[in-house]
């Protein structure tokens, strides 16, 4: 948990976008990935949209791109994982399987550029608390957004249990088996549950 800590630490320093940061709203065709983003801003903007279990959620080709990245067959990542990306721009485990695509094919400097938003989107979550506490939790867009800070961290969930405030609590191991409990507010997530809802009543 102490390296947990320390990276959180280090994120809360850092600028997600920097100078000349851009918003990326509603992307709809193929993303210049080398464009300054506020990654922070570009998640809240996803998690906002009430289409974005169609883009991110529904139909997430992972089983396929997974398939393909332990066959290390680099192309047909890309072919699977290019297409999501460019509706779901906010999906870490994708940046990390295309960059591993790209660096594999010699395609370095993009392979870097996916790295780059990999770590920009995980550094917004970690700057939205420490995670420590149902009264410090990492804020997500999504359950999935979850899991996919736990597997950057490299952390394992063991359990899971929803606490006051519509918080997730997660007893988890790291690597070396020391085991611990991180907290998230899928806040995103149950606004766009509540919106769905509004709109289904009579």
């Amino acid at each position: 948990m102490a390296a947990i800590a320390l990276l959180a630490a280090a994120c809360a320093s850092d600028r997600a976008g920097g100078p000349g940061a851009e918003r990326l709203r509603y992307a709809d065709s193929r993303t210049d990935w080398s464009r300054p983003v506020d990654f922070g801003e570009l998640r809240r903007e996803y998690g906002e949209r009430d289409d974005f279990a169609r883009r991110c959620e529904e139909g997430q080709p992972i089983a396929a791109a997974a398939a393909a990245f332990a066959q290390q067959q680099w192309s047909e990542v890309l072919a699977v994982a290019t297409p999501f990306l460019d509706r779901c721009p906010v999906d870490m485990d994708f940046h990390y399987l295309r960059s591993v695509a790209l660096s594999s094919l010699g395609r370095e400097a993009e392979s870097m550029q996916h790295q780059h938003w990999r770590h920009g989107l995980l550094e917004s979550v970690l700057r939205s608390g420490d995670g420590a506490s149902a009264a410090s939790p990492w804020v997500v867009i999504s359950v999935g957004e979850e899991y996919a800070v736990l597997r950057a961290l490299g952390l394992e969930r063991e359990s899971q249990a929803l606490v006051e405030g519509g918080v997730d609590a997660l007893s988890v191991s790291d690597e070396d088996g020391a085991r611990s409990v991180v907290y998230f507010a899928p806040r995103a997530h149950f606004a766009r549950l509540r919106r769905a809802l509004e709109r289904a009543a009579p």
